[in-house]
């Protein structure tokens, strides 16, 4: 679940077409912000606003970033998702990205299951 959290955030830049970084509103150092992020007293997620996107997609991004992985949706309700906020069925980058993280995810956790 860690995946879809890092897929959030990497799908929040190419929508906002961020130069500044995912948490540039929240002026801090880099070091500081990954600091909080490993440590959290506080959560730190992007801000997001549906001037962009949809405010489907706004919702899809910040269930990604719920702070309980578990209540993360996996990888086949995000494409469910983004297919659903685009009627014309084009398959586009982001489509590409969540089949490759899909993939990805699914064999790591069989990797974990094999080991465990």
């Amino acid at each position: 679940k860690g995946d879809v959290y890092g897929f959030a955030i990497i799908t929040k830049e190419l929508i906002y077409h961020g130069d500044k970084g995912p948490y540039h509103d929240f002026l801090m150092e880099p070091k500081e912000i990954i600091s909080k992020l490993i440590n959290p007293i506080m959560l730190l997620r992007p801000t997001l606003s549906a001037e962009k996107c949809t405010e489907q997609i706004v919702t899809l991004l910040k269930s990604c970033w719920d702070e309980c992985a578990d209540k993360r949706p996996g990888f086949h309700s995000i494409k469910h998702t983004l297919r659903k906020d685009n009627p014309e069925g084009e398959v586009s980058i982001l489509d590409a990205m969540v089949d490759k993280l899909e993939k990805y995810a699914n064999h790591l956790e069989e990797v974990v299951e094999e080991r465990t």
